[in-house]
């Protein structure tokens, strides 16, 4: 039985390496279904609203490559201006175009309609769309575009907004009307930032209802 080790030996390197392969082969799968994690469709679609409906006019190109073809292109993670968490969740639409302008300038309004802005209005069927397919969103800068119409009620109803910034409207007019009061119900709102609109009516007493925010920045308005 002197034999016996060798064929242990020869065995148990065998199915070493058979392991070895197995492993690197779930380790090479894994990997792909990691890299392949892309938003959910009730996310893009949820953008796509946005930009077909809210969005009146894209001279700058802001959502260019907000499209719905196969391949990369269809994954609104990569899309610019928008933020997903590791499980591919979108967090963030980032599209402020206040890079470079001074606030305490009061020309930088007459410059809003000269740059490439976005402009539209935020209907609430949109409001909805997006409360509905961006449930992780948490915040939301739409700074310095051309934005006009009123705040719509719906925007309570994006209950994980930690982050608003809807300043410098160039838009004549601007965003005007009253501050819907689901505004300061948003449980994690910490900051909002509505400078240079022409939002209408004192601060309702609803206010105190938010007490999560720390920051709040109206001025130049008609409040």
């Amino acid at each position: 039985m002197e034999w016996l080790p060798d064929v242990v030996l020869h065995y148990s390197k065998a199915h070493y390496y058979a392991n070895m392969a197995i492993i690197m082969l779930l380790g090479y799968h894994a990997a792909m279904i990691i890299g392949s994690v892309a938003c959910s469709d009730g996310e893009r679609n949820a953008l796509l609203t946005f930009k077909e409906t809210a969005v009146e006019a894209d001279s700058g190109g802001w959502l260019a490559s907000w499209l719905v073809n196969a391949g990369s292109a269809r994954d609104c993670c990569l899309w610019r201006g928008v933020r997903c968490n590791s499980a591919a969740a979108v967090t963030g639409l980032l599209l402020s175009n206040c890079a470079g302008l001074d606030p305490t300038d009061r020309s930088v309004l007459q410059r809003l309609h000269e740059d490439n802005a976005l402009q539209g209005v935020l209907k609430p069927n949109v409001v909805t769309a997006m409360a509905a397919g961006l449930p992780a969103l948490s915040r939301l800068d739409l700074g310095c575009h051309l934005f006009h119409g009123s705040i719509p009620p719906q925007i309570g109803n994006l209950t994980s907004l930690a982050y608003i910034d809807l300043s410098f409207q160039g838009q004549s007019p601007p965003l005007s009307g009253p501050l819907p009061a689901s505004l300061w119900s948003l449980p994690n709102l910490s900051y909002l930032d509505l400078r240079y609109n022409s939002l209408q009516e004192s601060l309702p007493d609803t206010i105190s209802n938010s007490t999560s925010l720390s920051t709040l920045l109206l001025a130049t308005n008609n409040l």
